[in-house]
């Protein structure tokens, strides 16, 4: 297959100007099973790159990088599988999904300053509801692998708000499971002290002088956000403050789930965090004898980074030795 998705030309005023292409190829892969099967209606054409927008609804502001790079490399090579939906918008035109697509364009656009990734295949439609938008986008962001939880969780809320649904018209509409819907509607409701463990983290020290970014789960924050809940009670414009003192120990100290659904629940009893912490419930992830030394892996996957690396330097005891 051929990387150029159209004939080119020098005249600046013809490349803003969208141009016919033929149909992406059967078989292409998708962004989501919801999104390919759209009725693609709409001209197959293409558009120069500078007048694309993003969907003004695309609360994603992240991508992953080494993902993105794979289909930078792929695009270069096979060309493009799969044409994004855009919308007439003005004199310019806005994206419907598809946004790593673009990006891959300007990438290559900008390595390569080869005329022909100036403009993007795309199916244009004249018009297209707010609604669809909303809906096309959120189907693209719940589709990715280890999509940003706390910016589709604000996608997802403006989207129930703006169109009245309830959860299982929520449900239906975007083919998502009610009680993910549940967790990620109320991750949205949390404090932005709990949101920004989410999705920035916070830098640590490894133990080994290096640095690392460590991040919260969403399970972890829900967690966190009852203990919010528990302490807006006694203290409502304080709360926040508390909950963020919880989420700095938590990541800097590496803490698993099961020790922060312990100091939750020990603190929301009576007990301080600091004290809940010092002895989390949680079975050991390895036994070490005289003799001996046994490793339950699935305990050790989920243990907080100073136990695990304390099993690596065991292993690389054992491993000096058989040398």
């Amino acid at each position: 297959m051929s990387a150029a998705p159209h004939a080119t030309t020098t005249d600046p005023a013809a490349l803003d100007k969208p141009t016919r292409s033929r149909p992406a190829p059967n078989g292409a892969p998708q962004e989501s099973a919801m999104i390919s099967s759209i009725d693609p209606q709409g001209e197959t054409t293409s558009i120069a790159l500078h007048r694309i927008d993003a969907n003004p609804f695309q609360h994603r502001q992240t991508m992953d990088e080494q993902k993105m790079e794979e289909l930078v490399s792929a695009i270069q090579s096979q060309g493009l599988l799969q044409r994004p939906l855009v919308r007439a918008f003005g004199a310019r035109y806005q994206l419907a999904f598809c946004h790593r697509r673009k990006e891959a364009y300007a990438r290559l656009l900008e390595r390569t300053k080869d005329p022909k990734w100036a403009h993007l295949p795309v199916v244009l439609r004249q018009e297209m509801p707010e609604s669809e938008m909303q809906l096309f986008n959120l189907a693209e962001n719940l589709s990715v692998e280890d999509p940003p939880v706390v910016e589709i969780a604000a996608g997802i809320a403006q989207y129930q708000r703006t169109n009245g649904l309830s959860l299982t018209q929520l449900a239906e509409k975007l083919g998502q499971k009610e009680v993910r819907l549940k967790r990620l509607l109320r991750l949205h409701m949390a404090p932005t002290v709990i949101k920004n463990g989410c999705s920035e983290g916070l830098m640590v020290d490894d133990g080994d002088g290096h640095k690392e970014r460590r991040r919260l789960d969403m399970r972890a924050c829900l967690e966190l956000f009852r203990l919010y809940t528990h302490y807006q009670v006694a203290d409502p414009y304080g709360a926040e403050g508390q909950v963020g003192a919880v989420v700095e120990k938590a990541l800097t100290a590496g803490w698993s789930l099961r020790q922060i659904e312990t100091v939750v629940a020990k603190d929301v009893g009576g007990q301080s965090a600091e004290a809940a912490a010092v002895e989390p419930e949680v079975a050991p992830a390895m036994k070490v004898t005289a003799n001996q030394i046994t490793f339950f892996r699935t305990r050790l996957v989920a243990a907080p980074p100073a136990v695990k690396k304390e099993a690596r330097k065991l292993i690389e005891e054992i491993l000096l030795q058989l040398a």
